[in-house]
């Protein structure tokens, strides 16, 4: 089957039920005229008529596409009561008539820990004489089968770095690439991450083959927070432990 129009998809919340309306809309090409839009079985196609969508069978009808974070974050909200992963919806074609069959809206897993996240100094617990943050920003990117983290952040005797680290989430360690050389007593040049559950991260950070901390690191069950539980040890050998709290930004 070989569809010469434009495909486009419009999410409509129905505020009686958790029901997500996804309108299909064909524009149809006129005797003569030409296309918008071409797709096939296999084609991609998205919202704005590009290709970014596979179309994988017809009967049933199965989609796929990407969304943003906020597309994500929107109806997941919306319908917190119900499960995000098999939202129902019913397709509007472009006569205004129903498609008879209701459908199953699913959303891959989501990691909690992507995201941008900003320090809560107020709720972070630091002694005073050991190491600390005045200032961090964190953004989380999902990278294959792990996480690349990207950071900005200025230590509490006020020395600031830039970092960035891609890691596997299986314990294997990564390399720390910092834009600015790491003085801070809780810098480390080798991160490993050791993924304990969807939540809980264990990360474990060294420099020159020495421990510098050992993290459990928790999202929130509302995915809004971020604890990061240190054991640390200062370079002279002291060892301490801090909580650090950071608000998801977005």
């Amino acid at each position: 089957m070989k569809l010469n129009s434009a495909l486009r998809l419009k999410h409509v919340a129905r505020a009686s039920a958790a029901v997500l309306v996804v309108v299909l809309i064909f524009f149809a090409t006129r005797s003569g005229a030409k296309p918008t839009a071409q797709a096939e079985v296999g084609n991609l196609v998205s919202p704005s008529s590009a290709t970014s969508t596979t179309v994988s069978m017809l009967d049933p009808i199965r989609d796929y596409f990407s969304v943003s974070e906020q597309e994500y974050l929107a109806p997941r909200k919306q319908f917190s009561g119900s499960t995000p992963g098999r939202w129902k919806l019913q397709l509007i074609l472009a006569d205004g008539t129903t498609y008879p069959h209701i459908g199953e809206f699913y959303f891959a897993a989501t990691d909690p820990f992507v995201g941008t996240w900003k320090i809560d100094t107020d709720r972070s617990k630091f002694t005073r004489g050991d190491p600390s943050f005045m200032f961090a920003t964190l953004r989380i990117e999902s990278a294959g089968g792990g996480l690349k983290s990207t950071a900005s952040a200025a230590d509490g005797d006020g020395l600031a770095t830039d970092f960035m680290s891609n890691c596997a989430l299986d314990g294997t360690p990564c390399k720390v690439i910092a834009a600015t050389a790491m003085r801070g007593s809780s810098a480390a040049d080798t991160i490993s991450l050791k993924r304990e559950d969807d939540h809980t991260i264990i990360a474990t950070g060294t420099n020159n083959g020495k421990l510098v901390y050992k993290d459990r690191r928790v999202v929130s069950s509302d995915d809004k927070t971020l604890t990061v539980h240190r054991a640390g040890r200062t370079p002279d050998g002291r060892m301490y432990e801090s909580t650090i709290v950071f608000s998801r930004v977005r």
